[in-house]
């Protein structure tokens, strides 16, 4: 393929290349564009929505709370009209009055919360407790002017909306109850129907929205049919609520979305819009950028192609001829092209090359020769070089086995004076166990001195007890000696008295009849005498016997005395044995601190030994290793000399070759 043609082809690639990456930026662009549009449309739409559903919203709670007030108030009204009226609590009463208030019912409870009066008698007798909702209504009671009021939900039996308002009783503790359809709600949710929205919603072709509520089921939908039915049952709507993503694409019978989703309240708000419609903008756009493309291309080519014969492929024609010129030897010939552009500038250099290579063989055809003369020598002194290498390298190889000896012996000097420190620090720790061990002996002797200087005290106290008790036995010995002499008194103070009452029984006797009561106060007297013997006789056993108790205990006092006197004598000695032993504890300890001392020196040492181990063996093997690898440099200085020789050999070879080359140029 010709130049032209490749430059016409290159330059045609190179453009629709170029052309197709701006017509993909473009369709990338609008296509982003659009989706940007679509997002910020479907975005809009909910936020439409959402202030239609915040306005519903207020409007409905403002309506709610309007209505509790409201009925709040009939229910106070029907509490005043009971404390003013009793009979208001029979039943006929009470249907009259719902009747006319416009209530559906109304409950009566007493204090337990037991409904009792009311407008229909099937609920007499209900507790409040018994329904969660009413529940709701028991602190009311005992309350005054309070009032509960629960939010609307659909009654049971009919599915109608319906609603309950409490108050406290005021005539007696309880609750009344009014209950009601919120028809003015009813009537507003109506008007304000979400549904009939979502149905009137228009987005692109056939865009349509859906809203779910936090129990995942729909309540709003274009198709009501959906209302009621679960997230769940539609794979595209359960994947957008479960996507982490505001925005994405969704397949919906077979169609693709873009489907867009925002959280409010209890809600979520998923809108959505057809590819489609953004897919056929996207194709059209496609379709005139093609258009446009082929057109501008084969403009380009055929404006390019005539430019390309002017001014490339004429003037290359010309240099294609010199070129042939040269490549046959001849330096004289030159292209003769004048012009300021590249291929100008190319054959100007042409010439100028033709003209220095013509100046280059002359001055190569010389230095050749002298690159002949100077080769010869070289080689001589190279022959010279690679003996004198051999040598270098046969001494840097002994010194390299000095070395590597060197650097093992030290390894071993090393490795000793690491045991030497282990050693050192053995013997360290041992040390330092037994100067803990000799702390603990010192105090531990000192608390066995004070145990021993306590135990001193209490014999001390002991010997003091002991002698005072031998002071009171002695005491006592002598009282009972002084009851002795006095029990042998009043023993003969009795025999006196025997004596006196029957000398006293004779002479009444003697006296007769005037006598007999004389005799008689003789007689007891004489009893008396007896038995103050008999008793001055019992005494004396007790003393005596009091006596021996006395003498034994004096004994045994006397022998306590005598061996707490001893104990003492041994504390003593003990408590001198203990001072011997801090004296020796505190010796061994001072002696084992010296002993610390020098094991810490030697600690020193020993780690300043092994550093200068450490660095003569980190010197060593440096050394060995650049020793090796100077052996290896002088080696491959060897080899690289020899391939020197080599190379020199070749060179003169080539040198000759060249010669004769160069004699072929014309210059």
């Amino acid at each position: 393929m010709k130049i032209r043609a490749r430059i016409v082809l290159f330059t045609s690639i190179i453009i629709v290349i170029a052309i197709g990456f701006q017509a993909l930026f473009s369709i990338y662009s609008t296509n982003s564009s659009l989706e940007n549009i679509v997002e910020r449309q479907l975005a809009d739409q909910i936020k439409n929505i959402t202030n239609e559903l915040h306005t519903a919203k207020d409007v409905i709670q403002i309506t709610k709370e309007a209505m509790n007030d409201k009925n709040a108030v009939i229910a106070q009204a029907i509490a005043e009209m009971i404390v003013y009226n009793q009979t208001w609590l029979k039943t006929y009463n009470m249907d009259k009055l719902a009747d006319q208030l416009r209530i559906e019912e109304i409950r009566v409870t007493d204090v337990n919360g037991v409904v009792e009066y009311g407008n229909d008698e099937k609920i007499f007798g209900t507790k409040l407790s018994d329904d969660p909702s009413m529940s709701t209504f028991s602190p009311l009671i005992g309350q005054r002017d309070q009032w509960v009021a629960l939010e609307p939900a659909p009654r049971e039996k009919d599915g109608k909306m319906y609603q309950f308002v409490a108050v406290s009783r005021r005539d007696v503790p309880g609750v009344i109850i009014i209950g009601f359809i919120p028809t003015t709600l009813i009537d507003l949710l109506a008007n304000l129907d979400i549904q009939k929205r979502i149905e009137g919603l228009v987005i692109g072709d056939s865009g349509f929205g859906t809203i779910v509520d936090e129990n995942g089921l729909i309540i709003a939908s274009n198709d009501s049919a959906l209302v009621g039915t679960a997230a769940t049952e539609l794979p595209w709507l359960s994947t957008a609520l479960s996507s982490g993503n505001s925005s994405l694409t969704s397949s919906i019978d077979g169609n693709d979305y873009f489907t867009y989703k925002e959280a409010i309240d209890q809600f979520t708000i998923v809108v959505t819009y057809p590819k489609s419609v953004v897919t056929e903008i996207i194709l059209k756009s496609l379709f005139n950028n093609a258009i446009v493309v082929v057109i501008s291309v084969l403009l380009l080519v055929f404006v390019i192609s005539s430019m390309v014969k002017k001014y490339v492929t004429k003037p290359l024609k010309r240099v294609e001829t010199a070129m042939i010129e040269v490549g046959s030897g001849n330096f004289k010939t030159s292209v003769g092209y004048n012009s300021k552009d590249e291929i100008g500038s190319l054959s100007t250099k042409f010439d100028d090359m033709t003209a220095n290579v013509r100046h280059l063989i002359s001055e190569v055809s010389s230095s050749i020769n002298n690159l002949a003369s100077n080769s010869e020598t070289i080689s001589g002194n190279v022959d010279g070089l690679s003996a004198t290498t051999q040598e270098v390298t046969k001494a840097i190889e002994e010194i390299t086995y000095g070395a590597t000896d060197l650097a093992s012996n030290v390894s071993d000097r090393l490795h000793t004076g690491h045991q030497l420190g282990d050693s050192v620090n053995i013997i360290y720790d041992k040390l330092q166990n037994a100067k803990s061990v000799t702390t603990e002996m010192v105090s531990t002797n000192q608390i066995g001195r004070s145990k021993i200087n306590a135990l001193k005290a209490v014999f001390q106290e002991t010997v003091d007890s002991t002698e005072n008790v031998s002071s009171q036995v002695k005491a006592l010995s002598i009282s009972s000696q002084t009851i002795e002499t006095i029990v042998g008194t009043i023993k003969g103070i009795s025999s006196q008295t025997n004596l006196l009452a029957l000398n006293a029984s004779i002479e009444a006797a003697r006296a007769g009849e005037a006598g007999r009561g004389f005799s008689v106060v003789a007689e007891e007297i004489r009893k008396l005498a007896e038995q103050s013997s008999a008793s001055a006789e019992e005494i004396n056993a007790i003393i005596d016997e009091i006596v021996k108790i006395v003498n034994t205990t004096n004994n045994t006092v006397l022998s306590t005395i005598r061996s707490v006197d001893k104990a003492k004598s041994n504390i003593d000695e003990t408590v001198a044995v203990f001072q011997n032993i801090d004296g020796s504890v505190s010796k061994v300890e001072s002696i084992i601190d010296g002993f610390i001392e020098e094991a810490q020196t030697i600690e020193g040492l020993k780690n300043e030994l092994i550093e200068s181990l450490e660095s003569m063996a980190a010197i060593s093997e440096e050394s060995a290793a650049s020793t090796e690898e100077i052996n290896a440099s002088t080696e491959e200085q060897l080899s690289r000399v020899s391939e020197i020789v080599q190379a020199i050999e070749h060179l003169n070879e080539d040198v000759a070759n060249l010669s004769v080359e160069m004699t072929k140029f014309k210059a």
